[in-house]
């Protein structure tokens, strides 16, 4: 589940006792309860609760599984622009 936040720069997603993708892009992935794992540009890092790492845009598409909680904090896509005319 991707947040909505008041923020243009980056969005929140939660991931609860499953998976999610996430572009390419710098990201911040933190367990928040139980653990998370990563997976992304052919490595794979475990976290612990309390636990965060830091994914490059190096690293490509990054695909999160959680048992419990994870947040994942990400930057926006740019928005389309709004046609003037």
């Amino acid at each position: 589940m991707t947040l909505a936040t008041e923020a243009e720069e980056f969005a929140l997603t939660v991931v609860t006792d499953g998976s999610a993708t996430v572009e390419a892009g710098p990201r911040i992935v933190l367990a928040v309860q139980g653990s998370a794992v990563i997976e992304a540009g052919g490595e794979r890092l475990e976290l612990s609760r309390g636990q965060a790492a830091f994914v490059p845009f190096a690293s490509g598409a990054a695909r999160v599984t959680a048992v419990g909680t994870a947040v994942i904090a990400r930057l926006r896509p740019d928005p389309v622009p709004e046609d003037p005319s």
